[in-house]
């Protein structure tokens, strides 16, 4: 638990940290433009309760229900000086 707190800290920072805006002229050191392709996997558990008023469920109170999770993504990134 500790380690979530940790995390959510850091990440809370990260975003509220204050950004510089760039000099006019700078270039930027990285371009971004360009298309991106991606994809994501993973999986889920759901559980269900079961109670039957009359008697015990032939699947027991706790009936689980796993899947895999999977997608993708695509884009385009712009890029006008610093601002992407």
């Amino acid at each position: 638990m500790a380690w979530r707190t940790g995390a959510f800290l850091l990440l809370m920072l990260a975003l509220l940290a204050p950004v510089a805006p760039a000099a006019a002229g700078d270039a930027p050191p990285f371009d971004w433009r360009g298309f991106y392709l991606g994809y994501h996997v993973g999986g889920a558990l759901g559980l269900a309760d079961v109670r039957d008023p009359f008697g015990h469920s032939i699947f027991g109170d706790t009936v689980r229900m796993p899947g895999p999770l999977a997608g993708g993504q695509a884009g385009y990134n712009l890029q006008h000086g610093s601002v992407l």
